[in-house]
């Protein structure tokens, strides 16, 4: 008779916030959370020169607690709006992908992600018709432990973060006659540069993936709040950007995730 390795849990998970409104147009919150990720299959690996294991048959769970602290509001009766926060999260023996050189599965790392920053959005509501949004993210995130399976060296941020990100759009509705308005919207958004894998990977070749931009707009039209049709073209500068990569070091091939090219594409639709 085969016994097959098995994995049985009972996790609590625990929120606590708090709000204070100083006033009407201003909230100051407090929030922690814990979470987590239970456990699961896995594809078993061993190392082709040692025999020895290296991807367990059941991944451990991973347990995450995070922290924020924020405040939101508006200035100028509405005209003038924001929310930032500052927050920390630690993820605990979280769950990453392992290559012996023949075969890919994952193992738990043995140590923590430490990871801070901060979120801010503003919206100016400039006129009528017209809004204005910006928001950015500011993220520095650091592993406690060094994991040679894995690569990873204490004090390196998790790949493919990027330290920032930020994107913004503004659109302008008016009404170009008693039975048509009209939404002009453009938009961006940042994406910050950011490693592709650990600085010691050993399964590919740790290379830094720059930050890229990419805007897009668009032209709605609405007939007697039924019909709905819009205009839009994505990526308006057809910017090729890669978003992730793997340079495998055992097959030399490189595979990458690009940005969507320039798009131009029209819908419509139908309110019953």
């Amino acid at each position: 008779k085969t016994v097959l390795p098995h994995a049985s849990q009972t996790v609590d998970t625990h929120m606590l916030a708090f709000r204070y409104r100083p006033s009407d147009d201003m909230s100051v919150y407090v929030k922690a959370a814990s979470g987590f990720r239970p456990s699961s299959g896995n594809f078993p690996l061993a190392d082709i020169l040692t025999g020895d294991p290296i991807a367990p048959v059941v991944l451990a769970a991973d347990t995450l607690w995070s922290y924020d602290l924020g405040v939101k509001g508006n200035l100028a009766d509405g005209m003038f709006t924001y929310d930032i926060a500052v927050w920390q999260s630690d993820w605990k023996n979280f769950q990453s992908s392992i290559f012996n050189g023949v075969a890919t599965s994952s193992r738990n790392y043995a140590g923590s992600l430490k990871s801070r920053g901060i979120d801010g959005a503003i919206g100016f509501n400039l006129m009528d018709g017209l809004n204005v949004n910006l928001n950015a993210t500011y993220t520095d995130s650091e592993l406690s432990h060094d994991d040679g399976l894995l690569g990873a060296v204490k004090g390196e941020r998790y790949p493919n973060v990027p330290k920032w990100t930020a994107a913004g759009r503004a659109s302008y509705t008016f009404s170009a006659t008693d039975t048509v308005d009209i939404t002009l919207n453009g938009g961006f958004r940042y994406i910050g540069e950011s490693m592709s894998t650990f600085s010691k990977s050993t399964q590919s070749t740790p290379v830094l993936i720059k930050g890229y931009t990419v805007a897009d707009v668009s032209v709605n039209f609405t007939y007697n709040d039924q019909i709905t049709s819009t205009f839009y073209v994505a990526n308006i500068t057809n910017s090729d950007a890669v978003q992730s990569r793997n340079d495998a070091i055992a097959s030399m091939v490189t595979t990458a995730i690009r940005t969507k090219p320039r798009t131009i594409g029209f819908n419509l639709g139908y309110e019953f």
